[in-house]
């Protein structure tokens, strides 16, 4: 019985950990992405407007699912919270270990307990993610406004149709640039809770 346990907790355990791995915004981070390829690399290529509305799309998409990004890592933290009350001190499954005799009981439980306090400031670290992600992008979204209004809202082409040859902007570049920033001014802000007392950390 204690093997079967030891078995199905550690590979449970695992499971999560493998299929959350910290967030990246550059990759998926929590499924937030941030594309609109075709819109954006064609407005790149012909230097239309298409580049500026593309963005503004990509951004309000992103926006919008607020929520869901949210919600994917709450459902997580729940399942991180089960296995972290499952291996609580004193708890039925350390009773069996320890009853158990085995050598190594004590070990294999402190090791099961570190990752679920790993794996619940990760969560912690991928909401404060999430506001930087939603920051940067509301940051170049309004970039991108501001350009269009400046333009008569003729987006980033005025000057093409004046003959003017000119590169849209690389609206993937801006929103990774606004991600640092936004980053560096949470990370610097003293009102805000550092990750170990984020109140989903273990």
């Amino acid at each position: 019985l204690c093997e079967k346990i030891r078995t199905k907790k550690s590979r449970s355990i695992q499971s999560i950990s493998t299929r959350y791995q910290p967030l990246n915004i550059s990759t998926t981070k929590a499924k937030i992405v941030w594309t609109q390829p075709d819109t954006m690399a064609r407005g790149r290529r012909n230097n239309t407007r298409g580049a500026g509305d593309g963005a503004l799309l990509a951004a309000n998409r992103a926006i919008d699912k607020e929520d869901e990004y949210r919600r994917g890592v709450s459902k997580l933290q729940a399942r991180t919270t089960v296995l972290a009350e499952l291996l609580t001190s004193g708890g039925d499954i350390e009773n069996v270990f320890l009853q158990s005799g085995g050598g190594d009981a004590e070990n294999f439980l402190l090791e099961c307990r570190n990752r679920v306090k790993a794996l619940a400031e990760g969560n912690a670290k991928r909401m404060y993610e999430i506001d930087y992600f939603l920051e940067a992008v509301k940051e170049v979204k309004s970039e991108v406004e501001t350009r269009q209004y400046e333009n008569g809202g003729g987006g980033d082409n005025n000057e093409e149709e004046l003959g003017i040859q000119k590169s849209a902007p690389n609206y993937e570049a801006s929103i990774h640039e606004a991600l640092v920033r936004a980053r560096e001014r949470g990370e610097a802000d003293e009102s805000r809770v550092p990750v170990e007392k984020h109140n989903f950390v273990i």
